[in-house]
């Protein structure tokens, strides 16, 4: 095994992988890595699926997400999504806030411009301020339209400023989307703290947990159980 092939999971502390019992319509979503990969089928459609932890209402989060292949549609996208929508649908309802590969920041089917746009092997960065009410993303280290997720309050060039007014009774979880054709099979790799993709800088977040490309944003914590039982 490569040393990026063994899990830093413990009897004590558990990170995050995305959930291969929650995904939009099941269709021909395949996991693998430890649940930190997905591919797309080989039929068209739009699928999604979620993190294994959910439920959050508190804290500030922080995850990273690298697309090996994006494919032709550029639709993908990141972002949160309530914990408490169906699997049937994804990051298109009013409670959903995601960032798309062409640029566009997105929510209930309605997008607008938001940075730049990504392609295979950019490091997607997703800060889930929830202390504050506010999302913000991040591409290869810059994050887009010239925000600071360590702005506090005053969320400055945040994607979304009111996700605490439409905070979900249950919360709610990270989340991604794809559109897709069968001319090319799309994959994501996600980083909630145990990268599945190789860091060449690695950084942890302020507790000393996780293993990130890029610096966890001030106040920010990698999505495990020691830190959801601190600040969830």
């Amino acid at each position: 095994l490569a040393a990026i092939d063994i899990t830093t999971d413990t009897p004590t502390n558990n990170f995050a992988t995305l959930n291969p019992l929650n995904i939009r319509l099941g269709k021909g979503l395949t996991h693998s890595n430890g649940n930190l990969q997905v591919q797309t089928g080989t039929s068209s459609g739009t699928l999604g699926g979620f993190s294994t932890i959910a439920g959050l209402k508190s804290g500030k989060w922080y995850a990273e997400y690298k697309p090996t292949v994006v494919g032709t549609n550029a639709t993908m996208r990141f972002g949160i999504e309530s914990s408490d929508f169906p699997a049937g649908d994804g990051l298109c309802n009013v409670a959903a806030s995601a960032w798309a590969s062409n640029g566009n920041k997105g929510r209930n089917a309605t997008d607008t411009s938001h940075g730049d746009s990504y392609d295979d092997n950019d490091i997607i960065g997703v800060a889930v301020d929830l202390d504050n009410g506010a999302i913000y993303f991040s591409k290869n280290g810059t994050w887009q339209n010239s925000s600071d997720p360590e702005s506090g309050s005053s969320k400055t060039g945040a994607a979304y400023t009111d996700i605490l007014t439409i905070l979900p009774d249950g919360g709610y979880m990270f989340a991604f989307n794809f559109v897709y054709n069968n001319s090319q099979q799309e994959i994501i790799q996600a980083n909630f703290g145990n990268p599945v993709f190789s860091i060449s800088s690695g950084n942890a977040d302020a507790n000393g947990y996780g293993n990130f490309e890029y610096a966890v944003p001030s106040g920010y914590y990698s999505l495990c159980t020691k830190n959801l039982a601190e600040y969830g």
